[in-house]
């Protein structure tokens, strides 16, 4: 009876962590290494204007808005940028005409045993921008 106990703390404790990072500002989207959607929260959803069913299982460089990268981390020729670094931050304009949009992307490998992940962060910065 003890593991029946556990499984059930264990899918409550999943569905707070849902909840709770579907309550965060920030967009969130967890890939495969090659990109390949796997969760997103409600932030990135409205970020790419997508549901989640939209985007799971869909390349992540296929779903994302149109952008000019900001910073020397320029992609190599036909190479997603997540695969310059196994983690790292880039920045994105998205529009520069006002008001201008710039989103900060971060990503870093998780590396769970038997299925290595990505995890991406998409945090606005156009207020900061427009100060």
């Amino acid at each position: 009876m003890a593991d029946l106990e556990l499984v059930a703390q264990l899918r409550t404790t999943l569905g707070r962590l849902e909840a709770a990072l579907g309550a965060v500002e920030e967009a969130l989207a967890f890939t495969d290494l090659d990109g390949i959607v796997e969760w997103t929260n409600a932030s990135f959803d409205r970020f790419v204007g997508l549901s989640r069913l939209q985007c799971l299982g869909r390349s992540l460089s296929r779903i994302l808005p149109d952008r000019q990268c900001q910073d020397s981390a320029e992609p190599r020729a036909g190479q997603p940028f997540w695969m310059q670094a196994p983690q790292g931050t880039t920045t994105w304009e998205l529009t520069s005409t006002p008001p201008r949009r710039v989103i900060e992307v971060s990503w870093a490998t998780v590396n769970v045993p038997s299925k290595p992940s990505l995890a991406f962060t998409f945090r606005d910065q156009s207020a900061i921008v427009q100060a």
